[in-house]
């Protein structure tokens, strides 16, 4: 995946699809990660491209390429950033499987693992917590299922994705996804996030809007559950 060098085509005869795993940041090595970083959509544009050159070479030679393995932060998360208190985290999620989607790779599979661990999207009771809990990412998961279903009657279950390039300044980071059908006749959906304030007008000219919106006033949500900063209206 990182050769950058012409592959002859007997070798992709052979080859069923690429494979890669890559977290932006690790607790294996205390110290070492930064939230601050999880916050700036320019920081997911540059991952989601990490891989660009192998990308192409395979999607052009007709092979799925699948990132196998995702998270926030390698070894089992990061303990106020991956887990239930992180609303930053949720959002970036939304962020980082859009812009995967626009550099072509075939499918995100994301991490989750035993009981406790911090960036687990559902956690059945244990020592920790004796209830079921579900972590930040799967209200993206939920956000996303949504965006990425198609337009009605389409069922192959695919779509384009197009980053509208939103401007990003020093104090707001702002990302803004366009989706349409696969044949890119039909739009199907806009997914918005900002880490900070923001104002934007949308004029539908007629369009009737089903907004679906993920709030919190803390990127570490800690006093109540993301479930109900949930808002759902149609405009």
């Amino acid at each position: 995946m990182t050769r950058s060098e012409k592959v002859h085509s007997s070798e992709y005869e052979v080859l069923n699809y690429v494979l890669y795993q890559h977290y932006p940041e690790t607790s294996c090595v205390p110290g070492t990660w930064n939230l601050s970083y999880f916050l700036d959509h320019t920081n997911v544009v540059q991952l989601a491209r990490i891989q660009a050159p192998g990308v192409s070479l395979a999607r052009a030679a007709g092979k799925p390429v699948i990132l196998l393995e995702f998270n926030s932060v390698s070894c089992g998360g990061k303990r106020g950033q991956s887990d239930t208190a992180s609303f930053g985290v949720a959002m970036w999620t939304i962020d980082y499987v859009l812009s995967l989607a626009v550099n072509n790779w075939t499918a995100a599979y994301i991490h989750t693992r035993e009981a406790g661990i911090s960036y687990n999207l559902i956690n059945p009771p244990n020592p920790r917590n004796s209830a079921w809990s579900v972590g930040p990412q799967y209200y993206s998961l939920l956000f996303l299922a949504e965006a990425l279903q198609g337009v009605p009657g389409d069922h192959s279950g695919s779509v384009i994705v197009a980053d509208l390039n939103l401007p990003t300044t020093t104090t707001v980071s702002l990302a803004g996804y366009a989706i349409y059908d696969k044949g890119a006749k039909f739009f199907s959906g806009l997914s918005l996030s900002t880490m900070g304030t923001y104002e934007l007008q949308i004029a539908p000219r007629g369009l009737r809007l089903h907004l679906l919106c993920l709030l919190a006033f803390l990127v570490l949500l800690t006093t109540e559950p993301l479930a109900r900063n949930i808002l759902q209206r149609d405009v």
